[in-house]
């Protein structure tokens, strides 16, 4: 559904863009806005990730693959076998078979997680502002530790041992801003000593041990320092150049304690990235890596495995894609090698890299267009091994357990679409391909279907397909209008709103009744519409004005239409729950609202207010009672609400970025998609593979399993009774089992395969997934 406000800024957009529509930059631009602002308000419910391997030449398949549209921000592991990664919006994933397959732990989504310390063969602990994880059994299960206060955010954290090492934090408050905390017992109990007061910024800490240490901090100019005295003085070892375009945030570590310091500078119209080294704790540094004339990189992250092993990504710095920013050494930084990237691929804006060992190492790439997964088989060439669908996603249909997606080529000039036969757990790229930017796709059938695309001048393309999409024929075409809304109804109507390009007030409704071979033109009021809804052939719904707010109610397919005025600011969207109820969003004053309206006498009711200066991003209803709503506040920001009361009550979900699609097939069954290529699968109501309430307090309970038994164990009294559901890939439940004491609950019945399970406890419910192997 779109708003004509929105609407009209698309055509002009449009417009302006038509004469550079070769420039991708802009077209990234163009797809990006058509996709928030003219997406049909869909019908959603709850989440799993479902991704699947793309590339048969991958390292592997993934069975359960990342989360989905989040940003990773390191990647470590302990041996050739186990790993972790964390990232945005409490993103933590764990591997044991050497980074084929990942799984996700669930638990902490109001946070970010940005930096993993592995201190031994099994512990290890994750960054966040407040507080950190510390796990001591390669990730199964973590504990909530050094919590901090609110005025006070971790900046990094070093630890050199197990249990052992160093933490800096930031008072927001104070203007001694910075201090270092010691730990001996895991993060439990931090000794706090101040920072020099002379430093008003400080980047990263790195600790040998507890008495030296090298940090990077900014006096006048950013520096490097180092302390032997366990950080109650420091030392200035070497001074940045040019204080506004320095770059000294990577510090590495070898095994024998050789520290290595990534110094990136900005020096006669170029960027130089440098690793400098050294062996005397920080006292004196050589420069080891820095090409003459710079090599136009800012490096962003360095990591060592033994003492000769370097490497080193970086991110291209004012046009400059020739650079190298993947590199690497084997004997110490004497020489220097390129690693190279799969074709098609540009691996700017690297947020994570993870080493496993001298052969493999792990890469996260989170730029505009590649936001996914990548692993070298060996140091000199990279293959993605798990992603987020590499395209966009602009719509999905499902017919049953058969699905479609609606997403782009990576040029942003043509359409193509994936199929799933098994609701949606994997998906296969179709051959054809569609002229057009992607805007909608609606089957009517397994195997019948029909797409809509913007053309390249700004109109309207249809395509249909019989054969499940394997071919497509075109079935109507309009040079001078640009879609808005497109449903058909089984087995041959097809409806098609458009909006003019060069009158945004001019709007036209066409339909088919024979599957696109004869078209109509229908009559529309000559009013303000903003949005379109029809539930069949013959009931729809017009949503709009332009003082006021008003609906058009037709019965007949569009030959007639009924006017009624509301006492409402004038529709925004609109959705037709059913020939007697519609729910509307728009805005009285800067609030975003939603209403449920009498589609008979108007009479209206305030189901939704937006809050926290959110804006509803989307909005479903699979029936009066049970509905969501997708409200955003930034980009990395946008909650998930439900309600099952008709609004009386909505409760947060989770929280999700670069999400905006919402799709319900039945009941609580559907899909959320954005236009990162996330897509989340939802199944009964609440998403599985996340936890909702009480981020902080989940060390109550535990879920581990051995391949074979499913052991629940809740340590705390006041979180009783509880009960836990398996479920199966789907989301249908399987088995219900009561917790009533705090003894272990012990599973065993279950067949080997994927299961999702969900604990409802006293305060609060969290999700997961397991594996039965035997």
């Amino acid at each position: 559904m779109v708003a004509k406000g929105k609407m009209e800024s698309t055509l002009i957009l449009w417009q302006h863009l038509k004469p550079f529509s070769s420039n991708i930059i802009n077209l990234i631009f163009l797809k990006r806005y058509l996709k928030v602002n003219y997406m049909k308000n869909i019908k959603i419910n709850f989440l799993i990730p479902v991704f699947n391997l793309l590339w048969a030449s991958a390292i592997g398949q993934w069975i359960n693959p990342m989360p989905t549209g989040q940003t990773i921000f390191d990647i470590a592991f302990f041996d050739n076998d186990y790993g972790l990664m964390c990232g945005k919006n409490g993103t933590i994933l764990r591997t044991d078979d050497s980074g084929t397959t990942w799984q996700t732990f669930t638990g902490f989504n109001a946070t970010d997680f940005k930096q993993i310390e592995i201190t031994s063969q099994e512990q290890a602990f994750l960054r966040s502002d407040h507080y950190l994880l510390e796990t001591d059994d390669f990730g199964s299960t973590f504990i909530i530790r050094g919590e901090l206060d609110s005025n006070y955010i971790y900046k990094a954290i070093s630890m050199f041992a197990n249990n052992t090492g160093y933490a800096l934090r930031y008072n927001i408050s104070s203007t001694q801003s910075y201090d270092l905390g010691y730990t001996s017992d895991g993060g439990n109990t931090f000794e706090w000593i101040a920072m020099p007061t002379e430093f008003t910024e400080i980047y990263n800490i790195k600790f040998k041990s507890q008495m030296y240490g090298v940090c990077t901090a900014k006096e006048n100019t950013k520096n490097i320092y180092y302390t032997s005295d366990g950080g109650n003085t420091w030392i200035l070892s070497m001074s940045g150049t040019d204080d506004g375009m320095v770059w000294m945030e990577p510090i590495a570590l070898s095994s024998n304690g050789i520290f290595y310091v990534g110094y990136s500078f900005y020096y006669s119209q170029g960027w130089h990235g440098n690793i400098l080294k050294s062996v005397d704790n920080g006292m004196n540094w050589s420069t080891i890596y820095g090409p003459a004339g710079g090599d136009g990189n800012m490096i962003r992250h360095v990591k060592t495995i033994g003492d000769d092993f370097i490497f080193f990504a970086a991110d291209f710095m004012y046009n400059s894609p020739s650079a190298p920013n993947l590199v690497y050494t084997q004997d110490g930084g004497i020489t220097w090698h390129t690693s190279n990237k799969p074709a098609g691929y540009g691996f700017n804006q690297i947020s994570a890299l993870g080493l496993k060992n001298e052969n493999q190492v792990f890469v996260f790439v989170d730029s505009e267009d590649e936001r996914q997964l990548f692993a070298s088989q060996s140091t000199g060439q990279f293959e993605i091994i798990g992603e987020n669908f590499s395209n966009s996603i602009f719509d999905v249909s499902f017919i049953q357990n058969k699905g479609y997606l609606l997403v782009n080529d990576r040029s942003y000039t043509q359409t193509l679409l994936m199929v799933s036969s098994d609701g949606g757990l994997n998906w296969t790229l179709l051959p054809a391909i569609l002229e057009g930017i992607p805007f909608q796709c609606s089957f009517t059938s397994p195997n019948t279907g029909y797409v809509a695309t913007y053309g390249s001048g700004g109109g309207v393309n249809v395509y249909k397909t019989i054969n499940g999409g394997s071919t497509w024929g075109m079935i109507f075409t309009h040079s001078t209008f640009m879609p808005v809304y497109l449903e058909a109804f089984g087995p041959d109507t097809v409806i098609l709103f458009m909006a003019s390009n060069a009158n945004p007030e001019q709007n036209s409704l066409w339909m088919s009744i024979d599957g696109g071979e004869v078209w109509e033109i229908r009559n529309i009021p000559n009013d303000t519409i903003h949005d379109i809804d029809f539930i069949n052939g013959f009931y729809g719904l017009l949503f709009g004005g332009s003082a006021s707010g008003k609906i058009w109610v037709t019965n007949n397919g569009g030959i007639s239409w009924n006017e009624i005025s509301l006492s409402l600011p004038a529709l925004i969207n609109g959705s037709m729950i059913n020939p007697l109820t519609a729910i509307v969003s728009l805005k009285e004053g800067s609030i975003d609202k939603l209403y449920r309206i009498n589609i008979q006498s108007g009479i209206h009711e305030l189901i939704y207010s937006a809050s926290d200066e959110r804006n509803i991003l989307n909005f479903a209803f699979s029936d009066i009672n049970m509905g969501y709503v997708l409200a955003k506040k930034d980009i990395a920001n946008t909650n998930l609400l439900k309600t099952i009361n008709g609004g009386l009550l909505w409760d947060t979900l989770g929280y999700y970025n670069d999400l905006d699609g919402l799709e319900i097939f039945y009941a609580d069954n559907g899909f959320s998609f954005g236009m990162y290529g996330q897509l989340i699968k939802l199944a009964q109501g609440y998403p599985l593979g996340s936890t909702f309430l009480f981020p902080h307090n989940l060390s109550f309970f535990t879920v581990t399993f051995d391949g074979h038994h499913i052991r629940v164990e809740i340590r705390e009294p006041s979180y009783l009774p509880a009960k836990i559901t398996i479920y199966d890939l789907q989301g249908r439940p399987l088995s219900v089992n009561h917790i009533l004491n705090t003894s272990n609950l012990l599973i065993n019945n279950l067949k080997p395969g994927m299961y999702l399970y969900r604990i409802d406890y006293n305060q609060g419910h969290s999700t997961g997934k397991l594996n039965i192997t035997h």
